[in-house]
């Protein structure tokens, strides 16, 4: 149970830490007659835009792990026609450089 709080604390504390870099969250205090007001304000259009560019960036990265992946399945696919080639080359040029054999008398 300690750890989830703990977890919990951190997250929170994270979250709160980039919101208010970001400009998430902004505070401000006035003080009347003895009394003092302390206002939180969300800028929620801030946040939506932030959690747009980062669906965005996520996207943008998983179509190049995508492309990058299917680029090297290609290139894999290639090396391994070519090497099988290249030992069907080797074999026939092994062949025809072994010294011919002697007719039976």
């Amino acid at each position: 149970m300690r750890k989830i709080i703990g977890t919990l604390t951190i997250a929170l504390l994270l979250i709160g830490g980039v919101g208010l870099f970001r400009g998430w969250f902004s505070f401000s205090t006035d003080k009347e007659a003895g009394k003092t007001k302390l206002e939180m304000t969300i800028d929620q259009d801030r946040v939506k835009e932030d959690a747009e560019a980062v669906k965005s960036q996520v996207h943008q990265l998983g179509e190049k792990i995508r492309s990058s992946s299917t680029d090297q399945q290609e290139d894999s696919v290639d090396d391994q026609g070519s090497a099988q080639k290249s030992q069907a080359g080797s074999a026939q040029s092994s062949e025809a450089t072994a010294a011919p054999q002697q007719p039976d008398l």
